[in-house]
């Protein structure tokens, strides 16, 4: 199975990319995500042996927090909380059922349901994972909105921000996009995952480990995406090779 273009219709002039840089890459992710949460849970460990309080945070996690707040300004904190917004569940479920909804019209079915597939089990994937760590979150002097309903780690909107421009990024570079307009799609996602999680801080709701082990963790899950489209993909063809 061969993707379809989801910039121009018909078949891409691209085959899939490969197994080995996207095993590497989701690798390299997931050892980032893992030195998130041993320093996450090695800190909560601390807080709860008396060495400090539960959900206190790592030196570099208040140096950024600080330093972050330094820099609020009234300019800034509305575009932040739009960042924030487009990034949460309302946003992403929203601009996930957009572009599936314009894949499909396209005709481009087997990338509309990769994508909400993958998606929905990163939502599901980041509601299990703030369940097991439990971190409370930073302390209310740091935030600049109501009280969150969830804890902390990781990010979900780093998390499933990150998930969601990998999925698109990887589809334009599979596509007959030109060298430019795949090159684009890359900074684009690039940007927009940076300012979402960069808006999570600076409203003060989460610690810079949380939010890289978000982005790292978003970055995996789109590689094991992958990486699962591509065993479908040989897995039929070999059935169709059988077959003839």
């Amino acid at each position: 199975m061969r993707f379809s273009s989801p910039v121009l219709p018909g078949p891409t002039s691209r085959s899939l990319p490969s197994s080995r840089a996207l095993a590497w890459t989701m690798a390299v992710a997931l050892a980032v995500f893992t030195v998130m949460a041993v320093a996450t849970l090695a800190v909560d460990a601390g807080g709860r042996a008396g060495t400090g309080a539960p959900g206190r945070s790592l030196a570099i996690d208040l140096w950024a927090a600080r330093r972050t707040a330094s820099l609020r300004t009234p300019a800034l904190t509305p575009l932040a909380w739009s960042l924030t917004h487009v990034g949460g569940t309302i946003g992403l479920t929203l601009l996930t059922a957009a572009i599936a909804s314009a894949l499909a019209l396209r005709g481009l079915r087997a990338q509309a349901v990769t994508l909400v597939a993958s998606m929905s089990g990163a939502s599901i994937l980041t509601l299990v994972l703030k369940g097991v760590f439990n971190r409370p979150r930073l302390g209310a002097e740091f935030r600049l909105g109501p009280p969150p309903r969830t804890t902390a780690f990781p990010s979900g909107h780093s998390l499933n921000t990150a998930a969601l421009m990998a999925l698109l990024a990887g589809f334009v570079l599979i596509s007959a996009a030109s060298r430019t307009a795949r090159a684009g799609a890359v900074a684009a996602a690039l940007v927009v995952t940076a300012a979402v999680g960069a808006s999570r801080a600076y409203l003060g709701y989460h610690r810079l480990t949380e939010i890289l082990a978000g982005w790292a963790l978003g970055l995996a899950w789109a590689c094991a995406t992958a990486l699962l489209v591509i065993a479908l993909s040989r897995r039929r063809s070999r059935r169709a090779s059988a077959r003839s």
